[in-house]
Parts: C-alpha cells; structure tokens; sequence
C-alpha cells in the first residue's frame, strides 16, 4: 500500500528529523528541503519517506499545485499523490515537474 501526504513547508515532521537525517529522504538532496536562509520547502512524503517537493500557486480561483518527485514515483504512488490533491478545495491542476 502507497500513502502520500503533501506536508505544509515547515512541517514538525520536516523540522524535526533536520538535513541530516539523509535516511529519511528518498533521492534528493537535502538542499531540496533545506534552504538557504532556513527555509524549508513543502515536502512530499511517500511510504513516511522524503520523497519530492511540491509547490501551489493560486491564480483566478484556479490553484496549480506542482509535484516534483526525486525520483520516479510508481503509479500506485502517483495514485496516492493525487488522492492526497484531491484534498486540496477548489478547481486544482497538477503539474508533474522534474
């Protein structure tokens, strides 16, 4: 079973584990989630795994939310991110990056 969760930027779960905790990020690198400044960026987990970034923007009622994957997802696992969206109110548009 795939679960997907599109974690807000700067999310305790994020925090907490630090750069560091390479162990718990699926492909990437940490300066993916871990930006300059302190930034932390919108994290996608997949199976409890750092798994991509996402991002949403809301333009005309419209929001576009963008999924970038480190790595290829399986579809069972783009299935999940979806559902995940689908959470999201309003007309959505899903743009698959990277």
């Amino acid at each position: 079973m795939r679960t997907a969760r599109l974690l807000p930027a700067f999310d305790q779960y994020v925090v907490a584990a630090t750069r560091h905790a390479t162990h718990l990020l699926d492909g990437g690198t940490p300066e993916m989630v871990y930006r300059p400044q302190g930034w932390l960026s919108p994290v996608l987990m997949v199976n409890g795994m750092r798994a991509g970034v996402w991002s949403q923007e809301r333009t005309g009622g419209r929001t576009t939310v963008t999924v970038e994957p480190f790595r290829s997802l399986s579809a069972a696992a783009r299935k999940a991110v979806l559902s995940e969206v689908d959470r999201i109110p309003g007309p959505i548009e899903v743009h698959w990056a990277g």
